[in-house]
Formats: structure tokens, sequence, C-alpha cells
């Protein structure tokens, strides 16, 4: 591949770090490669490929598609993520008991992560009443690096945070927090 364009749909967990770094890696070594990168839920992603709007997906697993083939699947198990002077960072392992008890800042329930986190609270009869809702991952972050409480992520969607000191994150103990693949989808029996 030495010119063309890549079309790319991606949930927002990725769009904000993974996606342009590895852009800009594929970049310095094919400079004839172009790429339009289009944010949108998990829940489209598949849509997109399917509709022939984008080549590839990048998404959180839901449920199989027909005609979506699955080029490559990655465990992302769910993680607290927390300010490294927040009370819990001593923890090695948390628990949703334990989180919620303190200020949370969570997506909304359309969101895949935060499905995975109410019926894991509703389980277990735990009240859910974050303090911030919102549908940007980075504002979520930022609210946790600013000291405003815990929130939840996958280890890809916070590296950089977590690899220079700026955010913590410990794997939750409650039954179903490591159900969740990453996958890169294509269309089925499309050659790129």
């Amino acid at each position: 591949l030495q010119s063309g364009t890549v079309r790319l749909a991606t949930s927002d967990a990725f769009a904000n770090e993974l996606v342009p770094q590895v852009c800009a890696a594929f970049q310095r070594q094919y400079p004839g490669v172009r790429f339009v990168v289009v944010q949108t839920s998990t829940s489209l992603v598949a849509q997109q490929v399917l509709s022939g709007d984008v080549d590839i997906g990048l998404c959180f697993s839901t449920a199989p598609v027909k005609d979506i083939y699955v080029a490559h699947r990655q465990s992302a198990p769910v993680l607290a993520v927390l300010s490294p002077t927040h009370a819990l960072t001593p923890y090695d392992t948390l628990c949703l008991a334990q989180l919620v008890t303190h200020p949370l800042a969570l997506p909304p329930p359309d969101i895949t992560i935060r499905q995975m986190v109410d019926m894991a609270c509703s389980r277990q009869g735990l009240p859910l009443e974050p303090v911030l809702i919102s549908n940007h991952a980075k504002t979520l972050l930022n609210f946790v690096q600013y000291g405003g409480g815990i929130t939840v992520s996958s280890e890809i969607g916070i590296r950089h945070q977590l690899a220079n000191g700026a955010l913590v994150a410990r794997p939750l103990s409650d039954a179903g927090m490591d159900l969740r693949d990453i996958e890169v989808q294509t269309l089925a029996g499309r050659q790129l």
C-alpha cells in the first residue's frame, strides 16, 4: 500500500489516543496514505463497515454481526481509573461496592462499558449515582485527573496517562467485568 485513503470508524475510547498514534506511525512508513477517521458510538461502527462508508471498524465487542469479519480481537476488561492520590489507589484490586461510595464519573447508559457496570451493580443491589455523566472519554478522564472522583475504562483508552503517572488503574473483581473485547472489523470477503 503506497497510496490511497483508509476510512476508519471508531468509538470515543480509541479516537483520543490509539487511532492518532497508529495513523501517525503508519503515515510515516507510507507517506502516500491518508486517513479519514469517523468517531461514532460502538453500536454504529459495524453499520458503518457494512454500508461501505468505512473500510475498518475499531470498537468494543457487542454481539456478532452478520457479514462482519473480526480481523483482530483482544481482551479489554473494565478497570477502575483513579488519580494517583485517591484513597483507593493503595489497593491492588477494587470492586464496585468500593467505587459506589466515592464520586463517580461515567458515560451515559447507552455506552457499552456503562451497561456492564449497570448490570453488575444491579446484580449486587448497589446504588449507582454518578456525579458526572459524559459521552466524551476525555471529559471523564480529566475529571478524575483533577481529583473529582473515579471512572471506568479499558487499559488501551488510558495507556498514555498510565505511563506518565497522571492516572492509576485497578482491575475490578466483580463478575462480568472481564467480558469485553476490542475488535478490528472489516467487511467479510473484502480485500483491503
